[in-house]
């Protein structure tokens, strides 16, 4: 559908079928009110209703750019993204929403008196958000809350993630161009636009960065900070675990232990402890994240550890039965994935299993629905803009495991129905 008319009726139809498959499922329908849903509904059994969705938000943004024309759809970019971000950088830097109570409002005075900014600039910057449904005016002089803006209460590490992406990644958008100028065809992770923007030494990587910026007991604030924002992404989003649980057989390991390279905070190990007793997990990441192990649930502890490990350096832990590199290979160039897999090699038992869960980019553009595809683009401009890493497509993948060690044989990849992550599961074969 490319007429106005024809996107209008498709729309029409696409919003009764949500609303009838929300109704049986007995799932409450869309609301911006404060206590609306946080996020819509994953898993198997909601697979139509993402289906549905899905199909709407891509005729809903075909119709409005449509109506838009295309230089209105140009400067609605230029002119008005770097202004939204701009606006929600305030919010989230001065904490506004927690000034805001979930089902009252307060005066734009008062939010002014506390963050230390004149009330004629809180009311410029908060009007403005409110045109993207963040925060609403009840009345002259007062503000209250939206669905959107009251997930930061309902979700406290949200704001964490909206940091990182607004205080480091908008920041190293603004040097994207000047960095291929100069650095367009390297693989070394300091020569990105964030390595520009925030002037990385030779050699050092995002992950140096994070690990070592500030001082005393705030050394390290950025890497909490990420890791905190990486929990909102695993808890907000359940289908980051439903993936795993779909493409693996997790049940048939039987009691084993699974090694969680650089696994941050621990929130998959965990999720999967919950859903498989017998399993035993290894965390791997920085020294600092040893720490989280207190956020572990007391019944899981015996079951999750935490250990210190460079994944720039030959791995540790001897004789897992699985390693897990989850969302880990796309933040390196094929130079280090490489050298990540390959340190690997040395802990390996025969049979032992690799596993790498991590988005497959689309061999052509246009392979699905236009708002998928955004998701997928997004995902690869993050990596290029902070880490100078490339988006892989199977076959790119499966080249850079058998670059990676010859004893290594790709024995599936499984994309789960519903899911944007694929995990391709590798055997080591030792003998060759």
């Amino acid at each position: 559908m490319t007429s106005l008319q024809g996107l209008a009726d498709q729309v029409q139809l696409q919003t009764s079928e949500l609303s009838r498959l929300l109704a049986e499922a007995n799932l409450p329908s869309p609301s911006f009110a404060p206590d609306a849903p946080p996020a819509p509904p994953h898993g198997k059994e909601f697979e139509k209703v993402q289906a549905a969705r899905m199909s709407l938000i891509e005729s809903a943004n075909a119709i409005r750019d449509l109506a838009l024309g295309p230089e209105d759809c140009i400067t609605a970019f230029s002119d008005g993204i770097k202004h939204d971000l701009a606006a929600l950088h305030v919010i989230v830097d001065f904490n506004i929403p927690q000034l805001v109570p979930l089902h009252g409002e307060v005066s734009y005075a008062e939010i002014a008196s506390k963050v230390g900014i004149p009330e004629y600039r809180v009311h410029r910057i908060l009007r403005h958000a409110m045109t993207s449904r963040i925060f609403r005016e009840p009345r002259p002089g007062y503000v209250a809350h939206t669905g959107p803006s009251a997930a930061f209460l309902r979700n406290p590490v949200l704001r964490d993630w909206v940091s990182f992406n607004l205080d480091e990644v908008w920041k190293a958008d603004t040097q994207l161009v000047e960095t291929l100028r100069n650095y367009g065809d390297s693989e070394e992770p300091a020569d990105s636009a964030i390595g520009r923007a925030f002037g990385f030494p030779k050699g050092h990587t995002y992950w140096d960065f994070v690990a070592n910026d500030g001082e005393g007991e705030n050394k390290g604030w950025r890497q909490r900070r990420f890791a905190e924002g990486m929990r909102f992404r695993a808890a907000g989003n359940p289908q980051t675990h439903h993936h795993l649980h779909a493409a693996f057989d997790w049940a048939g390991l039987g009691k084993a232990k699974v090694v969680d390279v650089g696994g941050s905070a621990g929130h998959v190990s965990i999720e999967l402890a919950k859903a498989f007793p017998e399993l035993e997990f290894v965390v791997q990441d920085f020294e600092g994240l040893k720490s989280f192990h207190d956020g572990v649930p007391d019944d899981l502890k015996p079951r999750i550890t935490f250990e210190a490990q460079d994944i720039l350096q030959p791995n540790k832990h001897q004789n897992g039965d699985v390693y897990l590199l989850r969302s880990i290979l796309h933040d390196w160039s094929d130079k280090y994935a490489i050298l990540i897999l390959s340190n690997l090699v040395p802990v390996l038992k025969d049979g032992a299993r690799v596993l790498i869960a991590d988005f497959i980019g689309p061999e052509t553009t246009q392979s699905g629905p236009m708002w998928l595809e955004r998701l997928s683009t997004i995902r690869s401009m993050q990596m290029m803009t902070v880490v100078n890493a490339p988006e892989r497509s199977e076959n790119d993948w499966i080249s850079v495991v058998k670059r990676a060690d010859s004893r290594y044989s790709v024995k599936a990849v499984v994309t789960p129905l519903g899911t944007a992550m694929s995990v391709i599961e590798i055997v080591f074969n030792a003998s060759g």
